[in-house]
């Protein structure tokens, strides 16, 4: 999600900010996709703004696509960045939108019980990409392996979440019956 708009404020800032009243902790560490890096005034912005709306935002991080190899990357970016806080407390937790399941499964090889990770399940990526697809008449190779990683990837987080936070039943009953994973912690909260 780009941090510019209402739905940033009111999807994101605006929940760290009510459980930051109720005693609960949170810090933003940003992920920005490195394709943001090409429009680097855009960019720049994004994390001007960050910093002025919100007192929680303490950094970014870049993510590389998680296919094949290149989730490392990733993974030890995050390590990285949470490195301070895997040492000081018995557990860290990270809510992501993101399909970071491959990320955290590398992470919590090296920190077993102390990362918990919470998947934002926002919509069904993998169907999304193929009725893009479909929608412009691109059945490309190419388009094909990009649905393909979608679902893979969708199913590592899914697989990697301790829950998995979801829009609607619909959605639920779609990761349950896609995926296999009836046994899931599903967490429904509708978007207004």
């Amino acid at each position: 999600i780009t941090c510019k708009g209402a739905a940033f404020q009111t999807q994101v800032l605006d929940w760290l900010h009510l459980y930051k009243r109720h005693g609960l902790e949170f810090e933003l560490i940003h992920a920005f996709d490195y394709k943001d890096l090409f429009a680097f005034s855009d960019f720049r912005k994004q994390k001007a703004f960050l910093k002025k709306c919100s007192d929680l935002y303490k950094g970014f991080l870049v993510f590389l696509p998680s296919r094949r190899f290149l989730y490392i990357f990733n993974s030890l970016a995050i390590y990285l960045k949470l490195l301070r806080y895997l040492h000081r407390y018995d557990e860290v937790i990270i809510f992501s939108r993101g399909i970071i399941g491959k990320e955290i499964a590398l992470l919590r090889k090296r920190f077993s019980k102390k990362v918990v990770f919470y998947y934002d399940a926002r919509g069904a990526g993998a169907e999304e990409n193929k009725y893009s697809a479909n929608k412009v008449c691109d059945f490309s190779l190419r388009r094909y392996r990009m649905i393909a990683d979608t679902y893979y990837l969708e199913y590592k987080s899914i697989d990697a979440a301790d829950k998995v936070f979801v829009v609607s039943n619909v959605l639920k009953k779609y990761f349950q019956d896609t995926y296999g994973m009836k046994d899931k912690s599903f967490v429904l909260y509708p978007c207004l």
